[in-house]
């Protein structure tokens, strides 16, 4: 007996299959359920302020790939490059997952105590005109307001410029 599927689930079903071929995840059929071990989850990328809606794929508690949110307002099923690859940075090894301080010409490791002490020395010795921010857009949205309300609130410069913009 064919199973009925519910029309306004038609796109989780599409989505699924183009995942499952992406991601090259092997299927198994039990009694004509189709199962697997992933799942979706709905998200707003993190790279510009435009908001697009993307389902982040996890597999065994890890990221694994991105596909475009079809019903999400703003992007309508489209995303950017950006947005195509948004997950890869996470649990990339050559991620930064420590501070590092500069010693006798050596990158070395440091504990956030120490390296925002350093920050903090070097920082007060400027003038508002003497300093320049620059954002990342592999930044959160977030990350980058509260990288500007530093800049502006803090050290008192409106010098802050995003590589979006460029």
């Amino acid at each position: 007996m064919p199973t009925v599927v519910d029309l306004s689930h038609t796109h989780k079903i599409k989505i699924f299959f183009l995942i499952i071929k992406k991601l090259q995840i092997p299927i198994c059929h039990n009694r004509g359920v189709i199962m697997t071990e992933f799942k979706l989850v709905h998200t707003i990328c993190p790279y510009c302020g435009c908001g697009c809606g993307v389902d982040l794929v996890v597999k065994n508690g890890k990221l694994a790939g991105s596909h475009s949110f079809k019903r999400h307002p703003i992007n309508e099923g489209k995303t950017c490059i950006k947005g195509n690859y948004c997950y890869e940075f996470v649990h990339d090894e050559k991620r930064l997952k420590k501070p590092l301080i500069k010693k006798d010409g050596k990158f070395v490791e440091a504990s956030w105590d120490e390296a925002l002490a350093l920050i903090s020395k070097k920082l007060s010795g400027y003038t508002s005109d003497e300093v320049g921010f620059f954002s990342s857009a592999r930044c959160t949205n977030e990350d980058n307001y509260v990288f500007q309300k530093f800049a502006r609130a803090v050290m008192k410069t409106n010098n802050i410029d995003h590589c979006a913009r460029i």
